[in-house]
């Protein structure tokens, strides 16, 4: 279970939070490089019901990963950064299942 962190946080208290070790730890789970989203989609299918729509997914995928990236200071995102975000998941969706 990740510490809660405050939506009032500071920009270094963010910072730190991300670079938890729980933190990074479940960063790293959730977002591996063989881009294997089993443990993901797990969470997914409590909170979003069986079978949610693919970019239901990408679009918490991308609020996931923008949230618990260590390397991104903050956890706000433009909305051109998020489509790019939702895209590559919708691509790695697609590419999983063919």
């Amino acid at each position: 279970m990740l510490l809660s962190i405050n939506n009032n946080a500071t920009a270094l208290e963010l910072f730190k939070w991300k670079n938890l070790p729980e933190v990074a730890a479940c960063y790293k789970k959730l977002f591996n490089e063989k881009n294997n989203f089993a443990p993901l989609a797990k969470i997914l299918e409590k909170v979003l019901g069986k079978d949610p729509p693919t970019n239901h997914m990408a679009f918490v995928m991308a609020l996931y990963s923008v949230m618990l990236d260590p390397n991104s200071e903050g956890i706000h995102a433009s909305e051109n950064s998020m489509k790019k975000k939702m895209n590559k998941y919708l691509v790695s969706f697609y590419k999983n299942l063919y």
